[in-house]
């Protein structure tokens, strides 16, 4: 069954925030995925443009994976 992302969310010992994304007239979500509050991975793919917002969600995390 389908869930709708809303907000963070966790997973196991995951913390995973969604982050809007620009994909042209549409928008994607990315996630950034953090344990014990340290940021290890920023996956954002889809996507024609990093907003702002975006790149402050990614700040400090370990990887970055950008439109891969």
């Amino acid at each position: 069954t389908p869930h709708l992302i809303e907000g963070p969310f966790t997973l196991g010992d995951f913390e995973i925030t969604p982050v809007l994304l620009a994909h042209g007239k549409m928008t994607t979500r990315g996630f950034v995925f953090s344990k014990n509050n340290k940021k290890l991975l920023a996956y954002y793919t889809d996507c024609q443009e990093v907003l702002p917002e975006a790149i402050a969600a990614a700040e400090g995390a370990e990887i970055l994976v950008l439109d891969a």
